[in-house]
């Protein structure tokens, strides 16, 4: 957990210009994170910190996806006590915005077409991180630890116990690859809209090569958690493409989730 009184007062000490004739707004969602957004009459940017050395892939990533044109750019990034990555501001609002949740049939057309899209990209220039592979070994190293979240696995699957999840991971992930340019973390929040034309991504510390079905997966249980309907969730798998996917992968994943 990050402090939040000593995180403000290492900002100011570090960035002080940005405070300037500034309005700084709280908009941190976990408490691993803190996120301000600090405005002022000329622009609107975003500090995210957090603990020393986590937010490096991030700042790679999030670079590496505004080259290509669907995220923030990259202010600046250190690594002191802290990690400190600044963005400037994405307009527009997340997916959670009521004017998208209370259009659940746009929105969840919406984010198929971005989903597709993004795993259509050609993948020769993107860094090097192999996603597929560090969840197989966190699974790993969890497991021992007795670590697991059945909650992931609503709404595709259900197993009574880790020792079966782990065995149908063992069982299946083989058939796992790190072929696609993935988001990592394919969640309603995390995907900005512009009245409904795409903008770009945020919180991109998963990004990298991976396997699709772990958007896929995402994207699902995000659409139900934030809708409570089942038949949301359907309609973007249909819409993303059944021959695009394997349904059997969706519950490797989901399985692959609780551990992590």
């Amino acid at each position: 957990m990050v402090n939040q009184n000593e995180i403000l007062k290492n900002i100011k000490l570090i960035y002080p210009h940005l405070f300037a004739n500034s309005i700084i707004y709280d908009s941190s969602s976990s408490d691993d994170a803190r996120v301000y957004r600090i405005k002022n009459k000329n622009n609107e940017i975003f500090i995210k910190v957090s603990h020393k050395n986590s937010l490096y892939d991030e700042y790679i990533m999030t670079k590496y996806f505004h080259d290509i044109g669907r995220s923030a750019k990259v202010l600046d990034y250190k690594s002191y006590d802290y990690d400190y990555l600044i963005t400037e501001k994405i307009n527009g609002k997340n997916c959670i915005d009521t004017q998208y949740l209370n259009n659940p049939n746009r929105l969840v057309e919406t984010l198929a077409m971005i989903l597709k899209n993004l795993h259509q990209l050609k993948t020769n220039t993107v860094p090097r991180y192999f996603r597929t592979n560090e969840y197989i070994n966190k699974v790993n190293i969890n497991y021992k630890n007795n670590y697991f979240q059945k909650e992931y696995f609503a709404p595709i699957i259900s197993f009574d116990s880790i020792e079966k999840s782990y065995e149908f991971i063992n069982k299946n992930c083989h058939k796992l690859n790190n072929n696609t340019l993935v988001h990592g973390d394919y969640c309603l929040p995390n995907i900005i809209l512009n009245n409904w034309d795409f903008s770009g991504f945020i919180d991109l510390g998963l990004a990298g090569l991976g396997d699709k079905h772990f958007d896929i997966f995402w994207g699902m249980w995000s659409i139900y958690y934030n809708t409570q309907e089942i038949f949301y969730s359907k309609k973007f798998l249909k819409l993303y493409g059944s021959n695009n996917f394997d349904y059997d992968l969706l519950k490797v994943i989901a399985c692959i989730e609780c551990f992590i």
